[in-house]
């Protein structure tokens, strides 16, 4: 799911650029969209346009891709769902190290409220 994120964020990063040249970019168009059918296929998302050629892709009512930007997930360990993993925001990268450095500034997906001092945050079910 990464790297398809990321795919589509370079894409529309291209899609721009091409367009404020006044060109029409079909071919980067129709690569965009079969890598966001494909991510379709993995997790529920939502897609909406901002500014031409900027495509916008939620899950769990947070932004996965945002025109160039994109947010990474990662698998967690779940012992209390038969040691299946669930998918979080993997949001240690941009996180201080220290604990102390922390602030519950992250946001939970699920409820759109601050998360705890956990470095992730839950996607809904």
């Amino acid at each position: 799911m990464n790297a398809l994120g990321g795919e589509i964020a370079a894409l529309n990063s291209e899609i721009m650029k091409v367009q404020a040249l006044g060109d029409n970019p079909n071919d980067l168009m129709d690569r965009r969209d079969k890598l966001v059918s494909e991510l379709s296929g993995i997790v529920d998302i939502t897609v909406t346009y901002n500014d031409p050629g900027e495509m916008v892709v939620t899950t769990g009512g947070m932004h996965l891709v945002q025109g160039k930007h994109h947010e990474s997930l990662a698998l967690e360990a779940d012992a209390a769902n038969d040691g299946y993993s669930r998918i979080v925001w993997d949001d240690t990268a941009a996180r201080p190290s220290s604990a102390a450095e922390r602030s519950p500034r992250w946001w939970s997906c699920a409820t759109g409220t601050p998360a705890t001092r956990s470095s992730r945050s839950t996607l809904p079910p």
